[in-house]
């Protein structure tokens, strides 16, 4: 990547033709960056994103909804151009996700809405649904950091680095955890809405103190208790969900739960194939919109 951005197919032209409004929400005496595309009044559609990413990593896809939705993504706190703060909580970015909710209207539409999640995204996420219980349409966890407690190693806290020019930082960015990317022009999208102008070049939108505190464990912990209907969208390649928690994790799963995996996919799935990740969601709510009331549910159902 380099300092002019990359261009993409006539599909992802269109997406980011499609500009979200962009909105500040006053929170806890800081701002919360928040995106919406659709119109108010429509099913609500809540996006949220991963660890060291912004809410502009969904406006390859929330656009897809538009027509149909209240689609909304927002960028957590310490995260895009949302406000730092000196602890964060997997409870409080919870409370952050369902005012987020609240304020963009997704609670107030003709149905019930449905929050998607991506990796480090899903801790917080289901925290929420236990929050909302009821009020929650469904949950869709992309590749979710779902894993079971276990120490860890501190999260480094150093500096971001300054870069002296735009391209310099560009060249910089990587994938979290490393993965392959043929779909350049979307890293391009993600990486310059990661970077920021600052005193002598260009750095990091992120704080680097966000996970120092974090919680270890709590997705893992909250699984089983959700209320809501729930839906898991797995990389087939993924460093995240697979392994030798896999098998743990689908065990953990309420009884009613489904599985798709998406091929030839790593753990940022909606970058690898982000017109199947469109089509399996849309499948996704399609399916929960219908009535099946006196069947007898599954633990979990699996699609290819």
């Amino acid at each position: 990547m380099r300092g002019r951005a990359v261009e993409g197919p006539a599909w992802f032209k269109r997406a980011i033709a499609c500009a979200p409004a962009r909105d500040m929400l006053d929170r806890d005496g800081g701002k919360i960056e928040m995106l919406s595309w659709g119109e108010t009044g429509r099913p609500g559609l809540l996006f949220m994103h991963g660890n060291i990413a912004t809410a502009d990593i969904w406006r390859i896809i929330a656009p897809f909804f538009r027509e149909t939705h209240r689609a909304v993504a927002f960028s957590w706190p310490g995260l895009g151009r949302s406000a730092w703060r000196p602890r964060y909580s997997t409870s409080e970015l919870a409370a952050d996700a369902v005012a987020v909710a609240h304020a963009s209207g997704l609670l107030d539409g003709p149905s019930k809405p449905v929050f998607v999640a991506h990796s480090a995204g899903a801790g917080p996420a289901l925290a929420a649904a236990h929050q909302l219980g009821p009020a929650l349409g469904g949950l869709i966890l992309a590749d979710g950091r779902v894993r079971p407690p276990a120490p860890g190693q501190p999260f480094p806290t150093r500096p971001h680095r300054i870069y002296a020019t735009l391209e310099n930082a560009l060249a910089h960015f990587r994938f979290a955890p490393a993965q392959p990317c043929t779909n350049l022009f979307i890293a391009d999208l993600i990486a310059r809405a990661a970077i920021m102008k600052v005193d002598g070049g260009w750095t990091w939108r992120f704080d680097p103190r966000l996970y120092r505190n974090f919680p270890n464990g709590d997705a893992w912990d909250l699984l089983p208790g959700v209320a809501c209907p729930l839906a898991l969208i797995d990389a087939e390649h993924s460093t995240v969900t697979g392994g030798e928690d896999r098998a743990a994790r689908l065990e953990r799963l309420p009884a009613g739960s489904v599985r798709v995996v998406i091929p030839e996919t790593h753990h940022h799935l909606m970058v690898d194939q982000p017109i199947a990740f469109v089509s399996v969601l849309r499948s996704i709510m399609d399916q929960w919109k219908a009535d099946f009331s006196g069947v007898e549910s599954p633990r979990y159902t699996e699609r290819r």
